[in-house]
């Protein structure tokens, strides 16, 4: 709003100025049929006061049109446009020096027959000059304030900074978009929010820095226009006579710690509907407990919805770092949609923590490493998913001959094969490995 006073000030001086050149103009109304007599008065050098304030009054008019015109614009969000040059030149000669020679006759019939209609037209000029006051705080407001957004080819990022607690930094906090590693804006929170509209899509990353504790960033992806939600929570630095301290679980309330235990058993017996039901309970009386959180994440895992797991996967991680099972769960989530790169760092760190964390961890890194072309890796790990699972498992099989075939062990990858179909003879996975067996023949890669 500031960087428009300057040209909303002079708009209404302007405004004041032609008000009063129109009211000091003879009260004789020029008509066609005194309209000769009056330009021959004004060529003896007769009205030339009248003229003067005319074409005053014409210069100030056509600086206000253009201010009306351009504020428009701005607020429009049209500035990116340029002015038409025909708009300058048919103002041209009303802005020259001249205009009380070259048009005086006709700027004193217009202003003369504006003279009598001069309520009218300040009645007509007010209501622009207030939408173009008023529109621009309102370009201006606060994005979270706003009611529905037309984003049309945009996309807003909106961060959330919160505590390890789950609670919102009133502070200000100092925020960082990139986009593909270069820093692309910069804002800082106003209670714990700040917002930024995204230049072109692509791969960003929400960098967050505050006074007290450790810098935190998060990675979001912008394919399409629209409003993306990104909290990020701040882990508290502790300061040079502080001991670390391994943090306790937050102990939930009975009733909540009721609704948890129920929406977990009937998750295991496969009943989702009732487990949301539970679940929801829960998440509402302690949003911000981890194991609400990550109990929450396994049913949208079951449920395939793999982005709204990773959020409360993440959330969780972020409230009681280093859990192995809710590393090993956003790993599997973002294998599933196919990050595969992103997948390999929590997956890769639940292993270290719990090593006998169970087949699916293991195939789930093998898949990652597979799929990234680390096939050394991604065979280590599946023998070890092989070797966990105890039975035969469709994918881990699969997966298993895949790895052989990239690393050129043909033959054990045929051997894997007809063990499958030996056991699985009627399944959804039977023709996949029939093809793979018949093409390692083709190839001649086996005899």
């Amino acid at each position: 709003m500031l960087a428009y006073a300057p040209t909303l000030a002079y708009t209404t001086y302007c405004s004041a100025a032609v008000r009063r050149s129109v009211s000091a103009l003879p009260k004789r109304r020029c008509t066609p049929g005194n309209l000769p007599d009056r330009l021959e008065r004004f060529r003896r050098g007769q009205n030339r006061r009248d003229a003067r304030a005319a074409s005053r009054s014409a210069r100030r008019l056509v600086a206000l049109t253009i201010m009306l015109f351009t504020l428009t614009r701005v607020t429009s969000g049209e500035t990116c446009r340029p002015l038409q040059p025909s708009i300058f030149r048919s103002m041209a000669t009303l802005l020259d020096g001249g205009i009380a020679r070259t048009y005086s006759g006709s700027v004193l019939a217009w202003f003369a027959s504006m003279k009598a209609h001069r309520s009218a037209l300040l009645r007509s000029l007010l209501p622009i000059a207030a939408i173009c006051v008023f529109s621009v705080p309102a370009h201006c407001q606060d994005s979270g304030d706003q009611g529905t957004l037309n984003f049309g080819d945009r996309a807003e990022i909106s961060v959330t900074v919160r505590n390890s607690a789950g609670e919102i930094i009133s502070a200000p906090v100092t925020v960082k978009l990139l986009k593909n590693g270069m820093p692309s804006d910069q804002s800082s929170t106003s209670h714990g929010r700040a917002f930024f509209i995204a230049r072109g899509f692509g791969e960003f990353t929400v960098a967050v820095e505050a006074a007290g504790y450790k810098s935190a960033q998060k990675d979001v992806s912008v394919r399409v226009a629209g409003k993306f939600e990104v909290d990020v929570n701040l882990q508290r630095e502790l300061a040079a006579n502080e001991t670390t301290v391994v943090p306790q679980k937050p102990i939930l309330a009975p009733k909540a710690e009721e609704a948890l235990t129920k929406g977990t058993q009937a998750l295991r017996e496969g009943k989702l509907d009732e487990a949301k039901k539970y679940l929801d309970k829960a998440v509402q009386l302690a949003p911000g407990n981890p194991d609400v959180l990550y109990v929450q994440g396994m049913l949208l895992m079951r449920q395939h919805n793999w982005a709204a797991a990773q959020s409360v996967l993440q959330k969780s991680d972020q409230l009681a770092p280093n859990q192995a099972r809710v590393l090993a769960a956003l790993g599997m989530t973002l294998c599933n949609q196919k990050m595969y790169e992103q997948a390999i760092p929590p997956l890769e760190k639940s292993l270290q923590l719990e090593a006998a964390s169970g087949w699916e961890t293991d195939w789930a890194l093998a898949k990652a490493y597979y799929y990234r072309g680390q096939y050394q890796e991604a065979l280590k790990m599946a023998e070890s998913a092989h070797a966990n699972s105890h039975t035969s498992i469709p994918q881990v099989e699969l997966l298993l001959a895949q790895c052989l075939t990239a690393v050129g062990r043909y033959s054990d990858s045929a051997q894997v094969l007809r063990e499958f179909l030996k056991v699985h003879t009627d399944d959804s996975d039977t023709a996949t490995a029939k093809r793979w067996l018949d093409n390692l023949a083709a190839s001649g890669k086996i005899n």
